[in-house]
């Protein structure tokens, strides 16, 4: 898995660059559930790096590749005021 992430990252055209970005706003939904469209909903921090779905958003760019993260505990600062610590709302 490792080996694929890094063909992914690292040799994709635009595959380390963030093409999504979100915070989960469903304080209900307090764990992982393995279901990605769920999972990126709940409070935490979704990047996907490679494809920005350009149709969509805009973007002038594009990737092949199109990789999901859903990162746990995490502090999240909007232009110096913490809104999240260690993946709960301080706001």
């Amino acid at each position: 898995m490792a080996e694929e992430l890094h063909r992914h990252f690292w040799q994709a055209e635009n595959g380390r660059r963030a093409g999504a970005f979100a915070i989960g706003m469903l304080e209900e939904v307090t764990r992982l559930s393995g279901n990605l469209l769920q999972d990126e909903t709940i409070p935490r921090l979704h990047v996907a790096f490679g494809n920005p779905s350009p149709e969509f958003t805009g973007a002038d760019w594009t990737s092949p590749v199109h990789v999901d993260v859903v990162a746990t505990g995490c502090t999240v600062e909007v232009a110096g005021r913490t809104i999240m610590r260690a993946g709960l709302f301080t706001v």
